[in-house]
Formats: structure tokens, C-alpha cells, sequence
């Protein structure tokens, strides 16, 4: 299956056969109405699209970029976190209440996109407006 990107890049040969045409029939063209600009307007929509593409194609690329720097980062940071672990533990195995600040506060939660309500806590509704 193809993309939008390369379906239009596909399709822009037909598009430039077609502005061929348009410039052969010109005269043509202009006798029947159209603006004599038609290929020079043509031309330009046709740039303007390559240049769509051209967009669309980098900030594709921009996105995978970033998405692999956060992986990378958020593996690192998982990395250091395991070694640092123990060494709190060690540390703070004589402090109960402050080991038991450090493992709630060590803990990692996915990202999941979406915030999603606590179970069985319902928003405060807000108090009624008395006149």
C-alpha cells in the first residue's frame, strides 16, 4: 500500500505530461475562455504540491527523529535509575520513612497519551450558584 506522499509523488509525471499539453493547446485554451496563464498557473500548482510533499516527507522525518531521541533518552535515564537503586537502598536502609519516599518517588509510568480518571473517583461537582 502506498502513501499519500508517494501516490502524489507518483502522480506528478502526469501532472507535468498534462502542462505539456495545456502549453501545445494554449491557443486553444485562450480562445475558449481560459486565462492565458493557465500552464504558468498550472506550473505553480504543480510546485506548489512537489513542495507539499517535500514538507510533509521532512516533518515525517522530524517526528521519527524525535520519537528515537526520546526512546534513547528514556533508556538511558532507565539505565542510571537501576544503578542508582541499590545504592539508595543502601544508603537509606537505616531512614524507613525516607527509603519509602525514595521507592515511591523512583517509580516509572508509562506514558499512555491519554489522562485517564482515577477508578472509583468522580470529579467534585462545583457548588451551586445561589442568587
Amino acid at each position: 500500500m502506498h502513501s499519500r506522499i508517494t501516490t502524489r509523488r507518483l502522480e506528478l509525471p502526469t501532472f507535468r505530461l498534462w502542462t505539456d499539453r495545456v502549453t501545445a493547446l494554449k491557443q486553444r485554451f485562450i480562445d475558449s475562455g481560459m486565462p492565458a496563464d493557465l500552464n504558468e498557473k498550472l506550473n505553480a500548482a504543480i510546485e506548489n504540491v512537489e513542495q507539499s510533499i517535500h514538507d510533509q516527507a521532512q516533518g515525517n522525518s522530524a517526528r521519527l527523529e524525535a520519537a528515537t531521541a526520546i526512546q534513547h533518552t528514556r533508556s538511558e535515564a532507565v539505565g542510571a535509575l537501576r544503578r542508582l537503586d541499590p545504592v539508595m537502598d543502601n544508603l537509606l536502609s537505616n531512614d524507613p520513612p525516607v527509603l519509602a519516599v525514595w521507592q515511591r518517588a523512583r517509580r516509572i509510568q508509562r506514558a499512555t497519551g491519554v489522562n485517564k480518571p482515577v477508578e472509583g473517583h468522580s470529579p467534585t461537582p462545583p457548588a451551586p450558584v445561589r442568587a
